[in-house]
């Protein structure tokens, strides 16, 4: 069905990622990290946001949306941790984002963000 939706959150702005094209599609200029999420510490030290939604317009109807979203987002995460592990990168998963990040980056219609994962450098590397 290919519901899901990626942004990146970084000190430039928001980017939409376009699958197709495997290209960055700015969409906000600002650095939205720090405001991003409900922990504002977790998201001022992240290198990277990176948001998974999912556009339910994808799906038949709103159960299909629900149970499958999750699953498809839970495997992407997933994939995310390992690509972070095998690259010494430290990674969180969030569940609780700001809601006003909404009204400076809307998503389009049928949209909803699922999670956000926070990607950085861990501090012990970061110092080297």
């Amino acid at each position: 069905l290919q519901d899901l939706v990626l942004y990146c959150i970084d000190s430039n702005g928001v980017w939409r990622y376009l699958p197709a094209e495997h290209a960055l599609q700015k969409i906000a200029s600002g650095d939205f990290r720090e405001t991003a999420l409900v922990q504002r510490k977790l998201g001022a030290n992240a290198s990277i946001l990176i948001v998974f939604a999912s556009d339910s317009k994808k799906f038949p109807d709103e159960e299909m949306a629900r149970k499958y979203s999750g699953i498809h987002v839970g495997e992407a995460v997933q994939n995310l941790y390992l690509y972070c592990a095998s690259n010494d990168l430290a990674t969180v998963v969030c569940g609780m984002w700001d809601r006003e990040l909404l009204k400076s980056v809307p998503l389009p219609d049928g949209e909803s963000i699922i999670l956000i994962q926070a990607v950085g450098v861990p501090e012990d590397k970061a110092k080297k």
